[in-house]
């Protein structure tokens, strides 16, 4: 059965749960396919083009759950975009680095101007909305890209602190664990810094 575009890039994550994003190759994912490496380039013309539809396919099924209603608050709208992107990367291994490497699709776009025109109908400036959605963005894919790394690395890491020389640090390292608890802190910071904008506006 001839190979489509959609069967590639599912390959193409599924090779991502196995390698990771350093280990992903064209080759690799011609050999899982029993293909040639030439008969990809029929679908996907490099491997950036390959990031790019498999961070979309990656996204695709978490943006159609939970999606508020049109009349819904802007900080409602916020909340889900910014837990939906979470989830979305948290599925795949490296997700967060798929994203990051990801280019910016016209989907993408056309949801950052429904969001900016969200934002503008509810009192905030362009400069304070958009300046708002960049820092929430920031915070999701840098929080994510860390709780991903996190989850890879040695666990020796851990067993050089010295809790008894740094008591503070340690306490506060170990309520560091909770990676659901720091998202949801860090969203409802950026959230109330937004509102607060909102009401001196």
């Amino acid at each position: 059965m001839a190979l489509s575009r959609a069967d590639i890039v599912q390959a193409a994550l599924h090779l991502l749960d196995e390698v990771g994003l350093e280990g992903l190759s064209l080759r690799g994912l011609a050999t899982k396919l029993g293909v040639k490496a030439a008969t990809l380039y029929w679908h996907v013309k490099n491997k950036q083009e390959l990031i790019d539809e498999m961070a979309a396919a990656m996204m695709a099924t978490a943006w159609q759950h939970d999606v508020p209603k049109p009349t819904e608050p802007w900080d409602a709208w916020l909340t889900w975009v910014a837990r939906t992107q979470r989830a979305g990367m948290l599925s795949r291994r490296d997700g967060a680095l798929l994203a990051v490497r990801s280019s910016q699709t016209d989907d993408q776009w056309e949801a950052m101007e429904g969001l900016l025109h969200l934002l503008q109908r509810d009192g905030l400036s362009l400069d304070d909305a958009m300046h708002g959605v960049g820092a929430l963005t920031n915070f999701v894919l840098g929080s994510t890209l860390e709780e991903q790394q996190a989850a890879g690395r040695d666990e020796a890491v851990a067993n050089t602190r010295q809790p008894g020389t740094f008591p503070l640090s340690a306490r506060a390292l170990t309520g560091a664990k909770d990676f659901d608890a720091m998202f949801d802190h860090g969203l409802a910071l950026i959230l109330d810094g937004m509102r607060q904008r909102v009401k001196d506006s």
